[in-house]
């Protein structure tokens, strides 16, 4: 092996274990939030049949269905404080992770989740209200309001 092919194979090598090293901070923190918010485990048990992994992009799709029908059942229901208390876990961690400086799971939140939302739906202005600061700010810079 000559010393240029030696050297592209070490970059390819380093490229590898940095997009590796990424996606296990991605797939922790996905993990981290089913950890957290139990009710969760039913949707990525249903997502790891669905896809014999996690693909946390897409994870975050059905977790901004599952926020949004999380939020629509809230204004159904009057003695909801249980599931307040899950929104706002939710909204919580959203926020500690876009406020974070892990530059993946700033993306995956935005890509993922505040793009995924419906923001013509009325009713979805109230969740939005309940973002935190640095969630507001994205949702405006992609949305632009």
């Amino acid at each position: 092996m000559t010393r240029w092919q030696q050297e592209a194979s070490l970059m390819i090598y380093k490229a590898l274990w940095e997009v590796t090293k990424m996606s296990k901070s991605t797939n922790a923190f996905v993990l981290g939030l089913i950890k957290i918010v139990t009710n969760l485990n039913r949707l990525y048990d249903e997502h790891i049949d669905d896809y014999d992994k996690l693909l946390p992009h897409v994870f975050f799709g059905d977790l901004t269905r599952y926020i949004v029908e999380l939020y629509e059942s809230i204004l159904d229901c009057s003695p909801a404080k249980m599931r307040w208390d899950e929104l706002n876990t939710i909204l919580a961690y959203l926020e500690n992770g876009i406020s974070g400086d892990n530059d993946e799971i700033q993306e995956l939140i935005v890509v993922s989740f505040l793009e995924n939302l419906d923001t013509t739906d009325s009713k979805l202005g109230e969740l939005i209200e309940k973002f935190g600061p640095h969630l507001k700010k994205e949702l405006k810079l992609i949305r632009g309001f």
